[in-house]
């Protein structure tokens, strides 16, 4: 994902993909608006409940509106709310708002054609196709996960890959359970 290959330590493994801080505050604050029975959630409210400082919140907040998934109302009732329903945010929109196009390596842009985008193995490249078909299904599950299967804990991996060797099929739980890894059979 562009700007999303940050390094973490989760058990001793190092995970490369995973979401921005910048991301991951969005998503914090998407999720608490769209949890809000108010409707309406003020900055320092989201901020104190997510450990997120409110300046930089309010960033994050202020490019959320720019790109429609969020309004905001001042005065005494005021604060930020969903500009559109849980369900038409995917996963794949809110990167996109806060980051960029998804992309999960240099061939995998549409900008590839700008010199400082191509990658200078695309020539020689034994895993492009491979990439950049794993890319798709990457950003299909990220456009098919929503915000409110994201506030509600929803989200449920199905995920199926085929090669000419025979198929694989990953399901099973959600995607972070902990030690319990999906199923493959």
């Amino acid at each position: 994902m562009s700007g999303a290959a940050g390094r973490r330590r989760l058990g001793g493994q190092a995970f490369v993909l995973s979401l921005t801080r910048k991301t991951d505050y969005a998503l914090q604050a998407l999720v608490a608006m769209a949890r809000s029975n108010a409707g309406r959630v003020s900055a320092r409210d989201i901020a104190t409940q997510s450990g997120i400082s409110v300046r930089l919140l309010t960033n994050i907040l202020n490019r959320l509106k720019h790109e429609g998934l969020v309004e905001s109302t001042r005065g005494t009732k005021g604060g930020y709310g969903l500009a559109v329903s849980p369900e038409q945010i995917t996963l794949a929109a809110l990167i996109e708002a806060v980051e960029g196009p998804v992309r999960l390596a240099r061939c995998c842009s549409k900008e590839r054609e700008r010199e400082q985008d191509r990658c200078n193995l695309e020539g020689t490249c034994l895993t492009k196709e491979a990439v950049r078909r794993l890319h798709g299904s990457l950003r299909h599950f990220l456009s098919q996960v929503t915000l409110r299967d994201m506030a509600w804990d929803t989200v449920r991996l199905n995920v199926g890959v085929s090669n000419d060797n025979g198929h694989v099929r990953v399901s099973g739980g959600s995607c972070c359970d902990g030690d319990q890894q999906p199923a493959v059979g």
